[in-house]
């Protein structure tokens, strides 16, 4: 293993809380993990519980993984239903641009709300697209392969089917024994055969 291949692995396997900021218990950003756009917060919120975010240079979809929340950005109270658990079935998300000031707020369920906050650096002079609230009965939900190959997919924010600069969200749902993909792949170079 060469010393760049063993820190890329050093770095691919984070201790739980080793990356836990103020309220969040994960912050991952482009320079934690070398990479050169993507981020990603975790944040566990009481009822009623109060945490202030600021978008700065990336777009956002805050996802509920537990729960759900509210959000108010620009004056606007977004109501975010969330779902009892990831594995329950597409939620509704909400998509922020960059440059957003917001206050997320726990709900009223008992275990709490928890929230994944997607992110990614949006182009230097790129427009500020408007803040969109997606319900889950919109979500694109997609069966891929088959037999042992197959998994569901939650386009959360796709490629395909979100206006925004940067920032692509999905939830890979993948059957006990199965493989996510295959053959076994990775996106981390653009090539003709990699994006």
């Amino acid at each position: 293993m060469t010393a760049r291949s063993a820190a890329d692995a050093a770095r691919c396997h984070l201790p739980a809380g080793s990356t836990a900021q103020g309220p969040y218990d994960v912050v991952i950003t482009p320079a934690s993990a070398g990479w050169g756009h993507s981020s990603l917060r975790v944040l566990d919120l009481a009822a009623s519980q109060e945490v202030e975010l600021d978008t700065g240079d990336s777009e956002v979809v805050v996802v509920p993984l537990r729960g759900g929340a509210s959000v108010l950005v620009d004056g606007a109270e977004h109501a975010l239903a969330g779902r009892p658990g990831p594995f329950a079935g597409p939620t509704d998300v909400l998509y922020l641009p960059q440059g957003t000031p917001a206050v997320l707020r726990g709900t009223g369920a008992p275990e709490g709300s928890r929230l994944a906050l997607a992110g990614a650096v949006v182009p230097a002079g790129a427009e500020r697209l408007p803040v969109r609230h997606v319900p889950a009965a919109q979500v694109p939900v997609e069966l891929r392969g088959a037999g042992r190959c197959s998994r569901e997919v939650h386009e959360l924010a796709g490629a395909g089917t979100s206006a925004a600069h940067a920032v692509i969200v999905v939830e890979v749902v993948t059957p006990a024994g199965n493989w996510s993909s295959y053959p076994p792949h990775k996106h981390d170079t653009a090539t003709e055969h990699e994006s």
